[in-house]
């Protein structure tokens, strides 16, 4: 089980700054966007992460 918990890590260090890219247009968009917008944004950066953690996993438990 730590072995699972450890495995996200090096992907979310990947992804860091492709969702930092992606924070910094939402900020530039943030006079034309809705709270709501910004929300679904949030979700979708969210879950980007978590399904690109959750397919490392499910390839190393495949190898």
């Amino acid at each position: 089980m730590v072995m699972m918990l450890d495995t996200p890590q090096p992907e979310q260090h990947v992804q860091q700054p492709i969702t930092r890219q992606r924070r910094t247009v939402e900020r530039r968009d943030d006079n034309h966007t809705t709270p709501v917008k910004r929300q679904i944004l949030a979700a979708v950066t969210l879950w980007r992460t978590l399904r690109g953690g959750l397919l490392q996993m499910m390839r190393r438990l495949q190898s």
